[in-house]
């Protein structure tokens, strides 16, 4: 199984939890996780597997409960919830922003207005958010790990295999 490592962290994670649904869930075989794992907000272009996926992954990494108790332990007030709120929140739970944003709407923590308000930001205006907290992510380096890779393909060569 792979992972696209050139991805950001948090969509890497997210993509690991919305494959194991597949896996789990599904008998299609298929163990490649996808590289393109960009947000939509229409569900129309999105099939209903790919949404059951969605879904199971979202409460698979955000769990309510656990949600509740670290919005308690870091004093987020669930009614004056904000960028910064989210931006933190996400990285607790290492989950894209907007995956948060649907989570805590999903679990009535926030309201449709807010909700609409939340999702209208930018990647641009989440990215300097996210900055200025102090709360960047891990950035890929394009680099390809082999880890082992080099040393069985010797001792292969060395069995004559």
């Amino acid at each position: 199984m792979w992972i696209n490592t050139a991805i950001a962290y948090n969509k890497q994670v997210f993509a690991a939890a919305h494959e194991l649904y597949h896996l789990w869930f599904e008998n299609d075989g298929e163990i490649i996780l996808k590289t393109d794992v960009e947000e939509t907000d229409s569900a129309d272009s999105i099939s209903e597997s790919e949404l059951k996926a969605n879904r199971f992954a979202a409460e698979f990494l955000i769990n309510e409960e656990l949600l509740l108790q670290e919005m308690r332990t870091y004093g987020v007030d669930k009614n004056k919830i904000g960028i910064k709120d989210i931006l933190k929140l996400s990285n607790l739970f290492a989950v894209p922003y907007k995956t948060m944003v649907k989570r805590l709407y999903e679990s009535k923590l926030i309201g449709k207005m807010k909700y609409d308000e939340l999702m209208k930001l930018s990647n641009e205006q989440i990215k300097i958010c996210r900055n200025r907290l102090g709360l960047s992510l891990p950035t890929p380096n394009n680099k390809i790990g082999l880890n082992s890779l080099i040393d069985k393909a010797m001792e292969l060569y060395e069995r004559k295999k």
